[in-house]
């Protein structure tokens, strides 16, 4: 009878054993494969950080350059006693139409393969000038 016992007691011990590693081996596993998501998803963040960081310093890259412009054009704006026309604008490598008796100045400024910034000024005959539009645009490229 103590034999049997004896036996009981080690069946149960193992049995224990083989439980407690289990659970183990569950749990590292558990938390390896929790460490590589945070890994993934680390890593995922980081490129699209990259890619905001980019695009911010492209626009404003492409901003400054489009408030050079704006300046130059006022500039020669003030500079003509006879007020703004079209030939002088086309003249001076603007690109210029009129509408509706307005004198529209045109450019894009390049943000990237992907977006322009596109800025559009009206100019009176007097020789003021004012923003219609100043926009960051998709460049539409056709795929062949």
């Amino acid at each position: 009878m103590a034999e049997q016992t004896a036996k009981k007691k080690k069946a149960f011990a193992a049995m224990g054993i083989g439980v407690t590693s289990l659970l183990t081996i569950m749990a590292v596993l558990l938390l390896t494969s929790f460490a590589v998501m945070a890994l993934m998803s680390a890593k995922s963040d980081m490129e699209l950080s990259d890619k905001a960081s980019q695009a911010v310093s492209s626009y404003y890259e492409a901003d400054c350059l489009a408030e050079e412009w704006w300046a130059g054009l006022n500039e020669m704006l003030k500079g003509q006693a006879g007020g703004a026309s079209e030939r002088m604008l086309a003249d001076a490598g603007y690109d210029v139409e009129d509408v509706d008796g307005a004198l529209i100045v045109r450019t894009a400024f390049p943000m990237g393969e992907k977006k322009n910034l596109e800025v559009a000024v009206e100019v009176s005959r007097e020789g003021s000038a004012t923003v219609l539009s100043w926009k960051s645009v998709p460049v539409y490229t056709p795929q062949e």
